[in-house]
């Protein structure tokens, strides 16, 4: 990223200056130092002058950073500057906090999709449109996990549009007959293969299942099946992002064992009902390969495909 300096300068300035007293901001938290940027939930937690909070994924989707690993995995974003919004292709990203419509979709903070799953949405989201909520947001057109909410008015889903690249997943992996799936990203940071590494365990991924816990807002689920007490992180495939750099698609689902026992459809379609199938890969037996980055199997002899069924 082109302003990953800058952030770590100021940031680093009003440190220095809280060492010497002066009243200014200490929210910084290090992200990680392959990519010198700034961790966050608020736009208060940035440094000052500008800098905002920005979806972690907008880096990770469009960008050049695919190695920025944040330490606090649960976190929502980075810190970015408002001179320099970053761009996904043509289009500026959304600023979910300041009352403009940077990307021109005609949406402004909250109700753009793209800042739906932030820390100040998802509270605005629960007080306007829970219980006896009211307020100025578009209740009928948020986001949709797992079955995308058609745009009022419309017949045609436009995914591209209404399950974001930033936000949600859509694609390969994904099967079954529901359509118009939109599934939460998330982000699994594997261990490195080395000689004898032994399997991971769900321990290791605590701090992305914590994300998918955070951000897995109940007013944003269409399907009561769906509805779980805890979300788990899950890895589907690698694909490359608009900066043609491999990239991780993982996303959340509940953590139920239920689904555990069968591979196909065939359990939905005898009880007449819709079918979700979403092919993983077993998160315990995977590690990144060190020269190139991929996902590779720690013990060939361990399960590595792991479907997941649900019944609509």
């Amino acid at each position: 990223m082109f302003h990953v300096n800058s952030t770590r300068f100021v940031c680093r300035l009003s440190l220095m200056a809280l060492l010497l007293s002066a009243p200014v901001f200490s929210g910084c938290i290090e992200a990680g130092l392959q990519s010198g940027v700034f961790a966050c939930n608020t736009d208060s937690q940035c440094p000052p002058g500008g800098f905002f909070c920005d979806n972690y994924f907008n880096t990770y989707m469009y960008y050049i950073d695919v190695t920025a690993e944040p330490v606090f995995h649960d976190y929502w974003g980075f810190c970015n500057s408002e001179k320099e919004v970053i761009k996904k292709g043509s289009i500026p990203a959304e600023i979910c906090a300041n009352g403009r419509d940077e990307d021109e979709d005609g949406l402004v903070d909250c109700d753009d999709l793209e800042c739906q799953t932030s820390p100040t949405c998802r509270l605005k989201i629960q007080r306007e449109c829970g219980e006896g909520g009211s307020g100025t947001l578009d209740c009928d057109a948020m986001l949709g996990f797992p079955r995308i909410r058609k745009p009022l008015g419309t017949e045609v889903v436009d995914a591209e549009n209404t399950c974001p690249l930033a936000v949600g997943y859509y694609g390969d992996s994904i099967g079954g007959t529901l359509t118009d799936v939109c599934l939460p990203r998330c982000r699994l940071y594997f261990p490195y293969k080395s000689v004898g590494m032994n399997l991971s365990d769900d321990d290791d991924f605590l701090g992305s299942d914590d994300y998918c816990n955070t951000i897995m807002n109940p007013l944003l689920i269409t399907e009561d099946r769906f509805m779980a007490p805890s979300y788990r992180c899950v890895h589907l495939n690698m694909s490359e992002n608009d900066a043609d750099l491999d990239i991780q698609n993982d996303v959340c689902v509940p953590e139920t064992d239920d689904h555990t026992t069968v591979s196909d459809c065939s359990v939905c379609t005898t009880q007449g009902k819709e079918c979700l199938l979403i092919s993983t890969r077993n998160r315990a037996n995977l590690a990144i390969e060190v020269v190139n980055r991929t996902l590779v199997p720690i013990d060939d002899t361990e399960q590595v495909e792991q479907p997941l069924v649900y019944c609509f």
